[in-house]
């Protein structure tokens, strides 16, 4: 599931940062739509992950061709992945 969000998060700021220095009116309400989207998604992944994060640190552990991928994502913090990885 953090796969999704990772794919979505990226979107959005990619999307923003090709609409950042755009001058037109629809393009900056777009700019500042993208960014109250991002704002609501992050806060249903921190609702998420503080919920289940544990459940995918053991999944990534049972399946090791997945470890290092999942600690990778946005997710896990550095000493996340020294304590797991």
């Amino acid at each position: 599931m953090f796969e999704i969000y990772d794919v979505l998060f990226d979107y959005i700021e990619a999307a923003s940062d090709k609409l950042y220095s755009k001058r037109r009116r629809w393009k900056t309400a777009m700019y500042k739509a993208l960014w109250q989207v991002r704002i609501k998604l992050q806060t249903y992944y921190d609702k998420i992950s503080q919920e289940y994060d544990k459940i995918y640190v053991y999944a990534a552990l049972l399946d090791s061709s997945k470890k290092i991928y999942v600690f990778n994502s946005r997710g896990f913090t550095d000493s996340d992945k020294r304590r797991y990885v």
